[in-house]
């Protein structure tokens, strides 16, 4: 909800107003997603004097990547929303077991990221990578 770097007052109060609320019980994850995808859309952000200058929007949430309502239902209504409005890249670190396979990892995709199952080191190290590169680039190689 706040520029990447290092913490400053701004970020500090912006991320005190800030309250996303699950509105259930159990495992919740796409409505609150979405409540974030929405605010990032609010948000004015620091403008570039192009669209290329713009700072890019992303949210990162780590989960287990269940949801105890219509995961369907509700994946597809995420998807549709992400495809639909200003670009928000989502990316998803699912601790779970399959926590990617039950249409988490289209949602993700609809908004330009993807979805990362974590079992072990090396799969959060490849996570980790992969939502660097996706908000940054590829690491140019030294020859």
């Amino acid at each position: 909800m706040v520029p990447l770097g290092p913490p400053d007052r701004a970020q500090t109060d912006r991320l005190n107003k800030v309250r996303l609320d699950s509105g259930g019980r159990g495992t919740v994850l796409y409505g609150p997603v979405r409540e974030a995808v929405r605010e990032l859309r609010r948000s004015g952000g620091g403008r570039g004097r192009n669209a290329a200058d713009a700072p890019t929007k992303a949210l990162i949430v780590i989960a287990d990547g269940t949801d105890d309502g219509d995961d369907q239902v509700l994946a597809d209504r995420l998807r549709a929303e992400l495809l639909d409005g200003a670009p928000v890249r989502l990316y998803v670190l699912a601790f779970h077991s399959g926590g990617c396979a039950n249409g988490l990892d289209r949602v993700a995709q609809a908004g330009g990221g993807a979805c990362y199952p974590i079992d072990d080191m090396t799969a959060m190290r490849k996570a980790l990578d992969g939502v660097a590169a996706g908000l940054w680039g590829r690491p140019r190689r030294s020859t």
